[in-house]
This record gives structure tokens, C-alpha cells and sequence, in this order.
């Protein structure tokens, strides 16, 4: 069986917070098909394995497109945006 890591977000609403736990490819899968794009609908067409990681690729794609369309506070956009070059760099380099 295999070991899948979760990561846990919270939920905020009115009256409650609620901590949630899914995998990173759960999340990528929230974050695609959320966005209502038709791109998401093609990839199900996709054999298993270049859906998960083209649905990956959207998600990341969608992350950083959502940092510059929703924060209103320039400065804050360009820390996450740092934030995001920082950590692919070091995915890339194998850090």
C-alpha cells in the first residue's frame, strides 16, 4: 500500500473552523476542477499517469495566476510570488 502524505489546510467559515486532511494530488484535483476551466475537462481524457501530472502542472499554474488576480497588496503578491520562484528553484536543484 502505498504511503501518501496529507496535508492539512483549514476551512474557514462564519461559525466554525474546520481543519481538513487530502494529499497533494487531492489538492492539485480540488484546485484544476475548481477553476471551471475547459482545460481541466480535456485532461480526463489523459491515460492515469500524464492526467496527474498535467493536473499538477494546471494546479501550480492556477496558484500563481490566483496570487496576482486576488491580492489586492502588490507587495504581498511579490513575497508569494518569491516565495513560489524560491521553492521550484530548489525543487528543480533537488534541495
Amino acid at each position: 500500500m502505498e504511503d501518501k502524505a496529507r496535508v492539512g489546510y483549514t476551512l474557514k467559515s462564519s461559525n466554525n473552523n474546520k481543519t481538513l486532511s487530502m494529499t497533494p494530488d487531492e489538492y492539485c484535483q480540488e484546485k484544476a476542477a475548481k477553476s471551471g476551466s475547459s482545460f481541466y475537462y480535456s485532461f480526463l481524457f489523459l491515460p492515469p499517469e500524464q492526467r496527474k501530472a498535467i493536473t499538477a502542472l494546471y494546479a501550480f499554474c492556477r496558484e500563481v495566476d490566483d496570487i496576482v488576480d486576488e491580492c489586492s497588496d502588490p507587495q504581498i503578491a511579490r513575497i508569494k510570488l518569491q516565495w513560489w520562484r524560491h521553492t521550484m528553484r530548489e525543487t528543480v536543484n533537488g534541495s
